[in-house]
């Protein structure tokens, strides 16, 4: 039984650590969390086999650890719809070597700009890889819920992208510190 367990979270490790990294913004601590997360599950002796449930267990425990970590270095970044305007964000254009950076942070502003929960939803579903019914038995909400949150927040994301902001989310020191970005 144990083996299956450890094929799962071999398979699993890709997506929890991704998850994790766009979660709290650090490769290091992301990956601190994941062996963590690991650590106890090797312990733990209720955990059956069962691959769908260890895997709502993987993510449960990484988002919890996520959770954690914002709260205790108070990187939690979190900025009102509509607080923002087009003409704040830099009008650079993206060099390749900043891509990933760039999109990061392009990403991060736009879901911390629609409320956490919904957030949340469209981070496991798009980063995370899980399917609704997944996220619908980690978080203990109905799917119908889950559903509806990823729906309105990806519609909010939409219309923040239709505000035209720049393709660039190429933060300078200053515009990083104004929005939280500094942080991450």
């Amino acid at each position: 039984m144990r083996k299956e367990i450890v094929g799962i979270m071999e398979s699993e490790r890709a997506n929890l650590l991704r998850y994790a990294c766009y979660h709290i913004g650090n490769l290091d601590d992301a990956e601190d969390i994941i062996q963590n997360v690991y650590s106890r599950v090797c312990f733990n002796d209720d955990l059956r086999a069962d691959a769908d449930a260890v895997r709502r267990y993987l993510f449960r425990s990484v988002y919890n650890a996520c959770v954690d970590h914002a709260r205790s270095s108070r990187s939690f970044l979190s900025i009102p719809l509509g607080s923002v305007r087009e003409s704040e964000f830099p009008s650079e254009t993206m060099d390749s070597s900043d891509d990933f950076e760039s999109e990061f942070n392009r990403i991060t502003l736009l879901l911390a700009m629609i409320p956490e929960e919904q957030a949340e939803v469209i981070r496991l579903r798009t980063i995370g890889g899980l399917q609704f019914g997944d996220i619908a038995q980690m978080t203990g909400l109905p799917e119908s819920t889950v559903k509806s949150r990823f729906k309105y927040g990806i519609e909010k994301v939409r219309k923040l992208l239709d505000l035209k902001m720049p393709e660039s989310h190429y933060f300078k020191a200053k515009e990083r510190k104004q929005y939280g970005l500094h942080q991450i």
